[in-house]
């Protein structure tokens, strides 16, 4: 299997796992914060439906749009209208559709192409990096979440099939 085939099932894979555990959290703690000051999970579930979005742009042009202050404003305000799972489920599932879609015809000898990315200092990348930012971040927040559930008793472990 291509890393381009395998980087789209574990990207799958991961928002299903996502899906799953914040289907199973209580509705009451779908939008409990940490200590008052954490994001909560659907928060965090609004962000990863919205995160393929970020990079569909920089993998069409192989250039970085101008993330400023405004574009981010704009993109928090529209993923606080996705206020349901299944409203975040429907707008990730087209994210990905159209990310997986990308991914699939992008060239494989432009995979090691890099572009500056203008956070943290300013760092460059790879487009196969830039391609695994949707699983990356699928990742880490899904560890956010299944921490958020212990915080209240929750326990069980949940992976897709």
């Amino acid at each position: 299997m291509s890393f381009k085939e395998e980087l789209i099932q574990m990207t799958d894979k991961a928002g299903q796992e996502f899906l799953l555990n914040v289907r199973a959290m209580p509705p009451d703690k779908l939008t409990w914060k940490p200590l008052d000051t954490g994001r909560s999970a659907l928060d965090l579930l609004q962000e990863v439906a919205q995160s393929a979005s970020y990079v569909i742009p920089i993998l069409e042009t192989r250039q970085v749009p101008d993330f400023n202050a405004e574009m981010f404003t704009g993109l928090m305000a529209e993923r606080q209208t996705w206020d349901t799972i299944e409203k975040c489920e429907s707008v990730m599932k087209a994210n990905h559709a159209r990310l997986f879609e990308i991914i699939r015809d992008f060239p494989d000898e432009d995979l090691q192409q890099t572009v500056h990315l203008p956070f943290a200092g300013g760092f460059d990348q790879t487009m196969a990096e830039i391609m695994s930012y949707q699983y990356w971040n699928l990742s880490y927040h899904l560890g956010q979440v299944c921490y958020i559930q212990t915080l209240y008793g929750d326990m069980e472990m949940r992976v897709a099939p």
